[in-house]
């Protein structure tokens, strides 16, 4: 449904309608408004209606004039109402009019149309038929030619060959040279199998990425030289530590790292370093992070201690409801302070407007008496944002909205609405 606009709209005479589309009904359908345009359907005309009959705002053509002119002549009719005028072509500066044929003259030649089938002619100037203008033959072949209709030599360029025409039987034995191969050009299919021996491997060119993943095995190694981090390992020695050690990945089923801790600590990384666990972290007791500013305790809470020295003999607990299913809490992608619902509801008013009498209603902060109305929501209406709803079709409608001083908010209509027939929404931003 349309959007209802419920005061004048006002351009100030600096703001353009664009692209607007009238009303499309007919003037049977519409209701008729002094001053109202519509697009009539029914006549494919615009109309206004005038405050007694709609009128067709493209008019009625009741008479042309035509006045003898350069190469025209015709007859003047200054009578009310259908007539009948004549316009005759005659002769002029470059145009010669007989009674079956009109020449047009252009640079020395001349176009001649007559009446007469297969009398007429057609002239065109000379040098007048470029190429372009040529149709190709049904073998799209094209020939460059001198003057006197000979091939012209050297002429036939990779232009007017057409693509693929070139095959083996037209190229000499012996002829590709490496000067015709486009660098980059020769790849795998074009290789014989196993024709790439160590003669065509340059030194020191075999890098890791040419090795495929799991294809060295121990006896391509040489003792001593297999190096984990910072630490040189011998082909069947015993690892007593691992230094400057980058990754450990241990894959496929379950790794005991230690068999039993006991009353030893269990020291992963120096103070300032990072442990990153991408998977699963399972902590069977108290897991407590920096300090015990966080903490993870029974009856699934998550438990924030105070700060140490001031507040630290207090805690904030969050904690969840019994659950019937699977929930998702998300968060904002920003900074600040989540408001809670006594905050959200601090920020919100409506109320219905309308008595049928009063065209402007204020909406105040406080102090407001019938039909005005306080929203309470502090002084700075700038930080409101107000919406209209009509009542009996929920359709948001606009009317004339002027924020004022101590949180006041004028509301116009053009014509009064009827009792609590608009819902006001004000939200208050920042």
């Amino acid at each position: 449904m349309a959007i209802p606009i419920l005061n004048h709209l006002d351009l100030r005479s600096v703001s353009e309608l664009q692209n607007a589309i009238l009303h499309k009904t007919t003037s049977s359908s519409a209701s008729d408004v002094e001053g109202k345009i519509i697009y009539d359907t029914g006549t494919d005309s615009a109309k206004v209606y005038n405050g007694s009959a709609w009128v067709d705002l493209g008019g009625d053509i009741s008479r042309v004039n035509i006045t003898a002119g350069n190469g025209l002549t015709g007859t003047v009719d200054t009578t009310i109402g259908e007539h009948t005028q004549t316009l005759t072509v005659v002769g002029g500066d470059g145009i010669t009019a007989n009674a079956d044929e009109i020449e047009v003259t252009v640079d020395g030649s001349t176009i001649e149309l007559d009446n007469t089938n297969g009398a007429g002619a057609v002239r065109i100037k000379d040098n007048g038929v470029t190429l372009a203008k040529l149709a190709h033959q049904t073998n799209n072949t094209v020939f460059k030619v001198s003057a006197s209709g000979v091939p012209v030599a050297g002429t036939i360029d990779t232009a007017n060959i057409t693509a693929d025409a070139v095959d083996g039987t037209k190229i000499a034995d012996n002829a590709i040279d490496s000067e015709h191969y486009t660098d980059g050009s020769i790849d795998r299919v074009h290789l014989a199998a196993d024709i790439v021996d160590g003669t065509k491997i340059a030194d020191d060119s075999i890098d890791s990425e040419h090795i495929v993943d799991g294809s060295v095995d121990n006896v391509h190694l040489a003792n001593d030289g297999i190096t984990i981090g910072g630490t040189d390992v011998s082909l069947g020695g015993t690892i007593t530590a691992l230094t400057a050690l980058t990754d450990l990945d241990l894959t496929a089923g379950n790794k005991t790292i230690f068999d039993t801790v006991g009353a030893n600590t269990l020291t992963m990384g120096a103070s300032g370093t990072t442990i990153t666990i991408p998977g699963n972290l399972i902590v069977t007791g108290t897991q407590t992070i920096s300090n015990e500013t966080v903490k993870v305790v029974s009856d699934n809470t998550l438990q924030f201690e105070g700060a140490a020295g001031t507040d630290e003999a207090h805690e904030l607990d969050l904690t969840t409801a019994v659950l019937s299913a699977d929930r998702t809490i998300t968060l904002p992608d920003n900074s600040g302070t989540i408001a809670l619902t006594t905050d959200i509801t601090a920020r919100q008013f409506t109320t219905l407007i309308g008595n049928a009498s009063a065209t402007t209603i204020n909406i105040l902060n406080s102090g407001a008496s019938a039909p005005h109305k306080n929203h309470g929501l502090g002084a700075d209406s700038t930080q409101f944002m107000v919406q209209l709803v009509e009542v009996d079709t929920g359709a948001t409608v606009m009317a004339d909205v002027v924020r004022g001083a101590s949180g006041a908010i004028a509301i116009t209509f053009a014509t009064a609405p009827a009792a609590n027939k608009m819902r006001v929404l004000i939200n208050k931003i920042g």
